[in-house]
């Protein structure tokens, strides 16, 4: 009964999610439109029968029940005359009856969405770096922190620690980056620096998880922070609390969240020691992992702090130079098709926030 309700509450939490980012690009265009003096007709978030619905001066507002997109109804910008929601007058005729708009005024608007999306996505990095959590070296500057037992990547000689500075030779600043190289190629060549200085190249195919290609069994290296303990979880009762940092579990020092998971895995219903870092204090607290059967492995009921940043800046830098780097590959003919395939639409936004819903509010940041 836990796990339907938990997977009912993460849906609820995607389609709000979703929702709030429809909501914020149609704000965009409705306010600029407005500002701009250009008719509105309609506002709506949400396709489909309408759930709720009120005119106000003019402008028909709208919830749809489908949240999976919106619209903003603007009749002068709209040059087959379909988008207006007059009484009376065709269309078309209506469209025609309006004053026409400048080039300048129909850009503004164009771009008013994805401007609000941008500005919204800048904040939410503010609230990520607010929140004041320890940042992860890991996906700073790549370096690997864990390699599962029996993967290509642990069968090549990478080593914890090691450093990727380049894929297929191009550099990459980050683990995001070298994630989205990997994501276009079958098979990639890594640029390694390990520990000691050492460089050479590794060459490791690629596989499709939930239609996107990654590196199979390489992780970064990513410090274990609690962000919620789950209650009556075997975390509640060891004495786990956000804020803390898990160091090491049963005896194993921990470099990445990964690392961790398994680790768990391999010890159901053992109880097992761990060392907890707490306040700037150092101890030790005994666990005993429970399996779930719906997700077939042992768990402990915690929520990690994931992929936070020093400088939100540096966020939207790296997710524009991100952008870039797709919209390149879609027109590079080596690339396209795995970049095509990367590709989705609101079904695989809304598939990408029910797996981040169930880790917590800061990774849906």
């Amino acid at each position: 009964m836990e796990s339907i309700l938990s997977l009912a509450w993460s849906i609820v939490v995607a389609l709000l999610v979703f929702g709030i980012t429809i909501f914020v690009h149609e704000l965009g265009h409705f306010l600029v439109a407005r500002w701009c003096g250009l008719q509105v007709d309609a506002f709506s978030v949400g396709f489909g029968p309408a759930i709720w619905k009120k005119r106000i001066h003019g402008v028909l507002y709208k919830i749809g029940i489908l949240p999976l997109g919106g619209y903003v109804a603007l009749p002068q910008l709209d040059p087959t005359g379909s988008g207006g929601v007059g009484v009376g007058d065709s269309n078309e005729e209506q469209a025609r009856k309006l004053p026409r708009i400048s080039p300048g005024k129909k850009i503004l608007v164009s771009v008013a969405g994805v401007t609000c999306n941008m500005i919204l996505a800048y904040l939410l990095a503010w609230a990520v770096y607010l929140e004041g959590r320890a940042f992860d070296p890991g996906f700073s500057n790549a370096t690997i922190g864990y390699l599962e037992d029996g993967s290509a990547a642990a069968a090549s000689g990478l080593a914890v620690g090691d450093v990727v500075s380049a894929v297929n030779g191009e550099a990459v600043s980050n683990w995001e980056e070298l994630m989205v190289v990997a994501a276009l190629n079958d098979e990639v060549v890594l640029s390694v620096q390990s520990a000691a200085g050492e460089s050479r190249e590794v060459t490791l195919p690629t596989k499709k998880f939930s239609g996107v290609r990654m590196l199979d069994g390489i992780y970064p290296m990513s410090a274990c922070f609690v962000l919620g303990v789950r209650p009556d979880s075997p975390a509640k009762r060891a004495g786990l609390a956000s804020g803390d940092r898990i160091l090491t579990f049963n005896g194993v020092s921990l470099y990445s969240r990964a690392q961790m998971i398994e680790e768990v895995n391999k010890v159901q219903g053992e109880e097992v020691p761990m060392t907890v870092e707490r306040d700037g204090t150092t101890f030790e607290l005994s666990i005993a992992p429970e399996f779930d059967e719906e997700l077939g492995r042992a768990l402990i009921g915690i929520e990690f702090y994931v992929n936070e940043v020093k400088k939100p800046m540096d966020q939207v830098v790296s997710h524009a130079t991100l952008i870039f780097r797709i919209l390149k590959a879609l027109v590079t003919p080596s690339e396209a098709k795995a970049a095509a395939e990367g590709i989705g639409g609101p079904v695989l936004i809304i598939d990408m926030l029910l797996r981040v819903s169930a880790v917590g509010l800061m990774a849906i940041l």
